[in-house]
């Protein structure tokens, strides 16, 4: 085909240098352009060219785009329906996968009942087994023998009852001891209390005799109180004077504290009002804000969805130059622990380090990436006079001057190879979280330095281009150092020396193993909640930190109401946008106009509380003064009453003076004789006092005596209780174990009953299971029907669009080759070509030529020779597409909207056709001439391109 299109423009181009060239071009001077060359149509429509001796090159030409035209009708017709079916496909494939999804829940949830169950019979038949157990021993010496025990036990009781109820009684006996003796110790105590009274009055009598021995002192001491008495009174006047001015005082603090208490309730009320509103504003802004905060987000979000849909690839590790391969004994391991108990831990671990050893990732450069220079400049150094060039230690700052598409990529990258381990072990596959919206997270991976532990990074090593393309690092300086960093290197620092070599492991039983099966268990999803056998959504990041740069992998599951982002529509996700940024504005606007109203609020409220801190203040400073007023009175009262007790005792004290002078001024044996028996009484008074003592401090002891022996009692009561106790219990321990062989057949008959309805409930239970798992085969084979129709839909899909494409290009062919055959035609040419137009278009309204059938016929519906039937139109012998002619059985309406459009687009297409008429046409000849061969190159070049792709 290729060398035929060659030919095709070589020809065409040797015509159209002879028509630059010239005014008249003739027709026997122009190179012809072969019809089966230039009339390039699709092979999936059936369609091909009939060589008419009689046609010219334009109609031939003419009668390939027409029957181009068809073939791409047909491929698009082809294509739809495909199309549709890949749909129903899908949409069969979703529902089967739903229904599936179904019945492993059913099946999980009967195995987990089977389980619930199969613990009940295990215990039913524990009991049984301990019933049968009591049962045997339950002969008649037993039962006697625990009859015997109930007995003792019971007589044990009783004895310890009867001491209980002994010490009980000394313990009251001793508690009323006490109360008896510590009411003597209180007489007693009385008793001394009086004697001490009657020996102050005996001392005080014979002070006063005493002193009435001495007449000049007794006038002494009545001259004294009788001053005491004057300045008493002379102090009351005066406090009485300063309590009277005080109690005034007080009521004009009281009055103004009233005032002031009512002002601060009137500017509280008024507050309290004012803040009501000012709370509303203050929730209205609230709300306000919050609405701004979910506008802002939708508007973030809107753009990162936007961001991500514009900036969405497709990894192919191929074209990538990276290569995944899983061992047979890899995938092996992976069916193992998917249909075995991924929970045992050894069967586990054992077949994660069977996997990684059959794990392999490696990376070799494509010229793509030694020839992208990465934005990094600080690489190029010397050391004395000699180039160093980049290092491996540069590898992180490198990976900083990617721009976040770049790095995005990157994790993509990392992605795919995850996923391509994954399916290729006969697991679900994994997708980027950031195209699915519901997904629950399960596991994280990271942060992890990406050189994963080993020693590339530990010092410098320097790359070197080896003659395959791969990259050697040297501890040393090579001959050729490469000066700057490119993609092939960071790739290669990357994949080749990054955490994703961790998941590979050549060790059996060493710590390179384990940790290989570490890091492979939740990336491949081999948890208690098996998300192996889930597609898995996951976020890949990496984060720089210093001289490393870390990678994180946040593995979620996906939900069952979970929406997709994966086929984004850029104009709808843009229309989104602009949707939140106008949501954006009106929240802007909201809480602007919400916040006027606040601070307007917050004014009222703010003159509100200045009135109200006054009110304040002035009711504190009035309750200040109040209080001070009250202290006065208070004081002043107490002054008053100290003065008037002064003066009482001043008082007293005269009138005892003046009683002494009386007694002094007696005859002296008189007084003598007094002041005996004074001192008489004293001395009494005080044996009577020390007798006193005496009996209260007896009484006391007493009373601490019978304390410590009542607590003693008590102490012997709590012991006899403790007995008591344990008697009881030995009763009941007795009569218990005397129950339980009496009824052990009844038990045991019970015990049976239970386990033989647990044993049955099991039965049915595992029925369920055995049933649920017969309906997730089916939904499986379902499932995988499903699939492998979807697949062949894909496939059909792919290649109707194939085949699509492929008739579009050949009819562009065809249309190129019109053009150039159309340029290239000679005078003579389209006269004839013009001529059978016309005649063709006569004869058909002459005869009456019509479609019937799929084929053209005349008035007597014989069919017309030459003349073919293409997309609906009526195309004669020579290619050319004529009119139908209105009839009494046709509509008009019909015939136009089907024959005008494509006779107008052939028309315009003659219209081009002429040849140039003067030199300055000749460059405009030339210039069509090469867009023309530029586009039948460019095309097949393309076609050729994407076919090896």
């Amino acid at each position: 085909m290729k060398k035929s299109v060659l030919n095709t423009v070589a020809a065409t181009a040797a015509a159209l240098a002879v028509a630059g060239g010239v005014k008249t071009v003739h027709a026997d001077a122009q190179a012809p352009v072969a019809p089966s060359e230039a009339a390039v149509v699709s092979k999936s429509a059936n369609i091909s060219t009939t060589n008419q001796t009689t046609q010219t090159s334009v109609e031939q030409a003419q009668a390939s785009v027409v029957k181009g035209q068809g073939g791409v009708d047909q491929a698009q017709k082809d294509r739809d329906a495909a199309a549709k079916a890949a749909v129903d496909a899908a949409t069969q494939q979703a529902a089967a996968q739903a229904q599936a999804n179904v019945a492993k829940k059913a099946v999980d949830q009967a195995k987990a009942d089977a389980d619930q169950k199969s613990a009940a019979v295990s215990s039913a038949a524990i009991n049984t087994v301990e019933a049968q157990k009591t049962a045997d021993a339950a002969t008649d010496l037993a039962k006697s023998e625990a009859a015997g025990q109930v007995s003792d036990a019971k007589a044990d009781q009783e004895v310890a009852q009867s001491v209980v109820d002994k010490v009980q009684d000394q313990v009251n006996k001793d508690q009323q001891s006490v109360s008896e003796l510590h009411s003597q110790a209180t007489s007693a105590a009385q008793s001394t209390a009086d004697a001490e009274a009657k020996v102050a009055a005996a001392k005080q009598a014979t002070a006063a005799a005493e002193k009435s021995m001495d007449i000049a002192g007794a006038k002494a001491d009545v001259d004294k109180a009788q001053s005491d008495v004057s300045t008493a009174k002379s102090t009351v006047t005066e406090a009485q004077t300063v309590a009277d001015k005080a109690a005034a005082d007080k009521a004009n603090a009281s009055q103004t504290a009233d005032n002031a208490k009512a002002n601060l309730n009137k500017t509280t009320a008024n507050i309290n009002a004012v803040k009501s509103d000012l709370d509303k504003t203050k929730a209205d802004t609230a709300n306000a804000q919050s609405n701004l905060t979910t506008a802002q987000v939708g508007v973030a979000n809107a753009q990162k969805v936007l961001d991500n849909a514009k900036n969405t690839s497709t990894v192919n590790l191929a074209a990538e130059g990276i290569s995944v391969t899983v061992s047979d004994a890899a995938k092996a391991a992976a069916a193992s622990l998917l249909t075995g108990n991924a929970n045992n831990s050894k069967f586990l671990s054992e077949n994660l380090v069977a996997i990684a050893r059959g794990l392999k990732i490696t990376y070799k450069p494509t010229a793509a990436d030694w020839s992208q220079n990465l934005n990094y400049t600080d690489t190029t150094k010397s050391y004395k006079g000699q180039t160093i060039g980049v290092s491996s230690i540069e590898y992180v700052d490198a990976f900083k001057t990617l721009s976040d598409a770049q790095k995005t990529h990157f994790e993509d990258i990392y992605l795919a190879v995850i996923n391509s381990i994954r399916t290729q072990l006969g697991m679900p596959g994994i997708i980027s979280a950031d195209t699915v919206n519901g997904t629950t997270k399960v596991a994280a991976v990271g942060p992890t330095d990406t050189a994963g532990g080993f020693t590339l990074y530990a010092r410098a090593f320097y790359p070197a281009k080896q003659n395959d393309g791969n990259i050697k690092w040297l501890d040393r300086v090579p001959a050729n150092p490469i000066t700057t960093y490119n993609m092939a290197l960071l790739k290669d620092n990357l994949i080749n020396y990054s955490v994703l070599q961790t998941l590979t492991s050549n060790d059996t039983d060493g710590f390179q193993g384990v940790y290989a099966a570490s890091v492979l268990q939740p990336i491949l999803g081999f948890s208690k909640t098996k998300e192996a056998t889930k597609v898995l959504a996951d976020k890949i990041s990496f984060q720089s930190g210093g001289p490393l740069l870390f990678l994180s992998i946040d593995i979620a599951t996906v939900n069952n109401d979970a929406t997709y982002t994966s086929s984004a529509n850029i104009p709808a996700l843009e229309t989104a946008l602009a949707d939140a940024k106008i949501k954006l504005t009106s929240a802007q606007n909201a809480l602007t106009t919400v916040q006027s109203k606040q601070a307007a609020a917050q004014s009222v409220y703010d003159q509100a509380a200045a009135r109200h801190a006054d009110a304040q203040a002035a009711y504190s400073k009035a309750v200040i003064v109040q209080q001070t007023a009250v202290n006065a009175k208070s004081y002043a009262d107490n002054a008053l009453a100290t003065a008037e007790t002064t003066l009482t005792k001043a008082e007293t004290t005269l009138a005892a003076a003046q009683k002494v002078l009386e007694e002094s001024q007696q005859d002296l044996t008189v007084k003598q004789a007094k002041l005996n028996a004074a001192r008489a009484a004293q001395s009494a008074a005080e044996k009577n006092l020390a007798t006193a003592q005496t009996k209260q401090t007896e009484a006391d002891t007493a009373v601490t005596d019978a304390k410590a022996q009542r607590d003693k009692d008590q102490a012997a009561l709590q012991a006899a209780k403790n007995k008591l106790t344990s008697a009881k219990q030995a009763v009941t321990y007795a009569e218990a174990n005397l129950y339980r062989l009496n009824h052990s057949q009844d038990v045991l008959a019970a015990a049976k009953d239970a386990q033989a309805k647990a044993e049955a409930a099991l039965a049915t239970a595992q029925t369920a299971v055995d049933q649920a798992e017969k309906t997730l085969s089916i939904r499986q084979a379902d499932l995988t029907t499903a699939q492998d129709v979807t697949t062949k839909a894909e496939v059909a899909l792919a290649a109707a669009n194939a085949n699509l494409a492929d008739a579009q290009a050949h009819l562009e062919a065809s249309k190129q080759a019109l053009k150039i055959a159309q340029v290239a035609e000679s005078l003579a040419e389209n006269v004839s070509r013009q001529q059978h137009r016309l005649d063709s278009e006569a004869k058909a309204k002459v005869d009456g030529y019509r479609i019937v059938g799929g084929r053209v016929v005349d008035y007597g519906g014989k069919p017309v020779a030459g003349w073919t039937v293409i997309n609906g139109q009526m195309v004669d012998m020579y290619g050319n597409v004529i009119a139908r002619v209105a009839t009494k059985a046709s509509v008009k309406k019909t015939s136009f909207n089907n024959d005008v459009s494509v006779d107008s687009r052939m028309t315009r297409l003659h219209g081009t056709a002429s040849l140039p008429q003067a030199g300055e046409q000749r460059t405009s000849g030339l210039s069509v001439f090469g867009l023309v061969v530029v586009a039948i190159l460019g095309m097949f070049g393309y076609s050729q391109r994407k076919r090896r792709v």
